[in-house]
């Protein structure tokens, strides 16, 4: 199983929610520790684990106090941060109207990586105070990936966004793309957006296809590389991997963690078993000795 570390920061301003946050994750440290270091450094932390068939990600969410007297020491904490939730609370106008320091500030550090912006207090929404237009405005003019209500009190979103995070994060470090949104606030009522399913599983649905498609590079390679006439026990054990990798896919989607329509599994299915029968058809190509 691959495994990956990834370090996302929880920026904004004080009282927001952002300590509040990491207590969505999993795996804690001490909390006495963690109220020390907080005091000392102006960061908290904990670590969130999210494991898929073939990638563990461990996220390690740093969250910042907001005050000022910490600014000088932000820039060192910020190295080698992989994404970034930037938090504000819908019912204080101050708190959004500071979200453009925190750009300026990331700006100035160079930390290009994907950013998703949360409103904290969706369950005090009729108490708000930043307009859909300006959230709109904010998000598209400084192209970040994403925006969600969440309700630390209740959990609304929290887990959906958390790990909305992660696969965005995950997707920039195998690609180098980081894909901004545009956002257009569609209410059918006055109340907080709830995460799209719909949506939060197209990028699931993307994954599964990337899957089979780095399978499928994988072992292309290894044929291309063989000799015109190769050993027997080589061609054995690209056979083995074939199909250790289709036990491995046809399990995947037997349990999946969400539920898709049977169509779109057995078109995904279907892409896989195309490209495992290229593989096959190539690697009979090679003569053995």
């Amino acid at each position: 199983m691959e495994k990956l570390k990834f370090k996302i920061a929880i920026l904004g301003e004080p009282e927001v929610g952002k300590s509040t946050l990491n207590t969505f994750c999993q795996q804690r440290f001490d909390q006495k520790l963690e109220a020390l270091h907080e005091n000392i450094f102006g960061v908290s932390f904990a670590v969130k684990i999210l494991k898929s068939i073939d990638v563990q990600i461990t996220l390690v969410v740093w969250s910042f106090t907001g005050q000022d007297r910490y600014r000088s020491l932000r820039p060192q904490y910020i190295k080698g941060v992989s994404g970034i939730l930037l938090l504000f609370d819908i019912t204080r106008r101050e708190t959004f109207e500071k979200l453009s320091d925190w750009i300026s500030f990331l700006r100035k550090h160079n930390s290009n990586v994907p950013i998703i912006l949360l409103g904290n207090k969706a369950d005090l929404f009729e108490k708000r105070k930043v307009k859909d237009e300006e959230i709109e405005d904010f998000i598209n003019d400084n192209m970040l990936q994403g925006y969600y209500e969440i309700s630390l009190k209740t959990g609304f979103n929290v887990e959906q966004s958390i790990v909305r995070l992660a696969e965005m994060v995950y997707q920039f470090m195998k690609t180098g793309v980081k894909v901004p949104i545009k956002l257009k606030i569609e209410r059918k009522e006055e109340r907080p957006l709830e995460i799209d399913n719909k949506k939060f599983f197209d990028s699931f649905i993307i994954t599964l296809r990337e899957i089979s498609r780095q399978i499928y590079n994988e072992i292309s390679n290894k044929i291309a590389n063989l000799p015109e006439i190769s050993h027997v026990t080589t061609i054995s054990k690209i056979l083995g991997e074939i199909s250790s990798y289709d036990i491995k896919i046809k399990k995947l989607f037997e349990d999946l963690p969400i539920s898709i329509e049977v169509s779109v599994k057995k078109n995904l299915l279907k892409d896989w078993e195309s490209k495992k029968d290229e593989l096959l058809t190539n690697i009979k190509k090679i003569k053995t000795m």
